[in-house]
């Protein structure tokens, strides 16, 4: 089962049997958790592999007969909050400096560069699942957007050098079934999973974490402490609370989790503790390439790194002789974002007749949180009833701090009020959709084709886009404004 229509690569595996798209919970999460329901029916057991997976099946765990192969809620809920878990983990792992700001709370005082990391991976709001994202941000101007993207708090954490690495472990009603450790091998940099790793050393301490936090939660299920190992020791980075990038690693280790779990719920016990073999080695092909293509000078050390699939010491996480089709079409979705690419390139086709603005006006943009806030604010002041909406699935965003103060100071209204909408929700009740950009036009059609679509330019009788001011100068955001302002009342005025 999966949010979106999308095919991904496990779809073509021969050990799929069926694939379901439940719709988008960042949308609609009520109707998403029905489709969840239906979609699941008769089936024994359900194991959430994302963030998002694991509230979506939560939410609606009251409504369907599947055994959730995970945690009680309450003990998800202490563990999936990343405050809560530096304080879960400190008998044993350090946690890097940390300090909590709250949505509209004081930055003064910290130092940057930091991590920004909200307490939740992912969040239910008003009915919409909402997903959240760590940022390395380097000043302050940075940082206050972030909190005013994120619906929740933020962890401030100070940046800590050092290689990654995971406890790894699976437990049923707290007693500890399996355990390895990760370490990563080839990383992207500041965060994002690892391309190559190595199955480490299960020790005392490891066995001692993972047992004392699995107790302490009564965890059901499969947990990654995430940490960086730094001047010899762990530091906790969160916890992950469903099967991680580098699941597969466990596994070619000997520590099949999912078996031993589902083993436990169906009473065939417990037996002795599984502890991963040391030294055997996991690649991600096609992250791997990618890593190579970015540390050029390490070309000769990713090659002679293969040397272990020869030995018989490392696996690929997907290709496989005996199961060929998601190893080949992983690579063919390399290609997709190219190809996506060129067709919002495609010369775009726009309503020539003039616009019915009784039958609705939506203004879309990227994230509207600048130009189309903008626009429907001095819409509206000319009495079209106008809204505003983005291409982007992330709702609940304020606007720009540099759009509440150009509303302010020259519309004489206030945009405090104001959260991003999303596309789909959006154009309810509308049914002409005016963008920015010419390459936004296609994106529209595609996601709303029976919608009418027009450039804003080109209502105003001129022609080109309004690029997005994102990220530049005061100077370039008075700019954009200004432009979108003088081309509504061209438009509409």
């Amino acid at each position: 089962m999966q949010f979106g229509n999308n095919k991904r690569v496990a779809d073509l595996s021969r050990y799929c049997r069926n694939r379901v798209a439940i719709g988008n919970p960042n949308i609609d999460l009520p109707r998403s958790a029905l489709n969840l329901a239906a979609a699941l029916g008769d089936i024994d057991y359900v194991i959430p592999i994302t963030d998002g997976a694991v509230d979506l099946v939560y939410y609606a765990r009251d409504n369907i007969k599947t055994t959730i192969l995970g945690p009680p809620f309450s003990s998800l809920q202490k563990a999936k909050n990343k405050l809560a878990a530096i304080s879960l983990v400190a008998p044993w792992l350090k946690a890097p400096p940390t300090s909590l700001v709250p949505p509209n709370g004081d930055i003064s005082g910290i130092e940057f560069p930091c991590f920004a990391k909200p307490i939740f991976s992912s969040h239910i709001v008003d009915d919409r699942l909402i997903g959240t994202s760590v940022s390395f941000v380097k000043t302050a101007n940075e940082l206050e957007r972030k909190i005013r993207d994120t619906p929740v708090p933020l962890l401030i954490q100070e940046p800590i050098s050092g290689p990654g690495a995971g406890i790894n472990f699976a437990s049923y009603q707290g007693q500890l079934l399996g355990v390895s450790v990760t370490e990563r091998l080839h990383e992207p940099g500041y965060g994002g999973g690892s391309s190559y790793r190595r199955s480490g050393k299960v020790t005392d301490l490891i066995i001692e974490v993972a047992s004392g936090l699995s107790a302490a939660l009564e965890w059901t299920g499969v947990m990654m402490i995430e940490c960086k190992r730094h001047d010899g020791e762990l530091y906790l980075m969160e916890l992950n609370c469903r099967p991680w990038g580098s699941f597969n690693l466990s596994l070619f280790a000997g520590a099949d989790y999912p078996t031993l779990v589902l083993n436990a719920f169906q009473g065939m016990g417990t037996g002795k503790l599984v502890v991963a073999r040391e030294n055997v080695f996991a690649r991600h092909l096609k992250k791997d390439i990618g890593w190579v293509l970015r540390n050029p000078q390490k070309l000769f050390h990713w090659l002679a790194s293969f040397r272990m699939v020869f030995s018989g010491a490392e696996q690929f996480d997907v290709e496989r002789l005996s199961d060929p089709l998601p190893g080949m079409y992983q690579f063919v979705t390399a290609v997709g974002p190219l190809y996506s690419k060129a067709v919002l390139r495609l010369p775009h086709r726009t309503e020539r007749h003039a616009i019915d603005v009784s039958k609705g006006v939506v203004f879309i943009c990227k994230g509207n949180v600048n130009r189309s806030v903008v626009a429907a604010y001095v819409a509206n002041q000319l009495g079209i009833p106008a809204k505003s909406g983005c291409l982007l699935t992330r709702s609940d965003r304020r606007a720009s701090i540099e759009v509440e103060r150009y509303i302010e100071g020259t519309l004489g209204t206030s945009a405090a009020g104001h959260r991003t909408t999303v596309l789909e929700r959006a154009i309810s009740g509308a049914e002409n959709v005016v963008v920015f950009e010419s390459r936004h036009v296609n994106e529209v059609r595609r996601r709303v084709p029976r919608h009418k679509v027009f450039l804003l330019s080109e209502l105003a009788g001129e022609s080109g886009d309004v690029a997005d001011p994102d990220g530049r100068s005061s100077d370039v955001y008075e700019e954009c404004f200004r432009r979108i302002t003088d081309l509504v009342r061209k438009a509409f005025g």
